[in-house]
């Protein structure tokens, strides 16, 4: 009998442990809700930090400019590139807040025109026949954005760097899971600001466009959601 008894408590027990971690895990399955957890979404206009940088202009800066690219094409004949930098302001959170998950979503340019295509580049259109693979390298020295320019671009660590696939389509939208990294940057004041936006490849003719928060239109700026507790 005291067996019998003692079985079932402990199925009991587990019963209980299973449903409770199941029912622990807040919407995205990424952390328990036992505390509460909170969603904070950043998404400014034109008082936000990025800006482009490009070769074929050096000395020029673009902190104002509607456009985030990562582009290796050629004018004359000359080839350059443009890369493009964003950080976003963390001060909004909770001094205590740990961070469960991060994500940037970036939306294309499918309005401003620029060097008469709108939006990514895509293979096999419009005379583009290469990858637009592009990557994220997290910023390690300050910069700002009416005096960042191709002479005096920020230092960026190109360990573990966040790879995404080429676009499948002119508008495509990307989400984009920062948590690492912008944990990093939240627990560690200083340590980072914000991402370097650059082509995998930096040549031929290739393009990813994106809107940057001086973009005419605010639905299309860029996002940072922050998922805490």
């Amino acid at each position: 009998m005291k067996s019998f008894l003692q079985f079932h408590f402990l199925l009991f027990v587990l019963t209980f442990l299973t449903v409770g971690c199941k029912s622990d895990l807040d919407p995205m399955g990424r952390g328990p809700t036992g505390m509460v957890v909170d969603t904070i979404i950043i998404k400014p206009g034109p008082e936000g930090k990025d800006a482009i940088v490009t070769s074929y202009y050096p000395e020029n800066n673009n902190g104002d400019g509607q456009l985030l690219n990562a582009i290796a094409a050629s004018v004359d004949r000359v080839p350059y590139v443009e890369r493009a930098y964003i950080d976003f302001d963390l001060s909004a959170l909770p001094g205590d807040a740990d961070i469960l998950y991060a994500q940037m979503k970036l939306f294309a340019d499918t309005v401003v025109n620029v060097a008469g295509y709108t939006g990514h580049s895509v293979s096999g259109t419009s005379g583009y026949n290469t990858s637009n693979a592009w990557i994220l390298e997290k910023v390690i020295s300050p910069w700002e954005e009416n005096t960042v320019s191709w002479f005096n671009v920020p230092s960026t660590s190109s360990t573990s760097p966040i790879e995404l696939p080429s676009s499948t389509s002119f508008n495509q939208a990307y989400e984009v899971d920062v948590t690492e990294a912008i944990t990093n940057q939240f627990r560690f004041k200083g340590s980072s600001y914000g991402f370097l936006l650059k082509l995998k490849e930096e040549k031929s003719t290739r393009k990813i466009s994106f809107c940057s928060s001086d973009y005419s239109y605010p639905q299309l700026r860029p996002q940072l959601t922050i998922v805490y507790r």
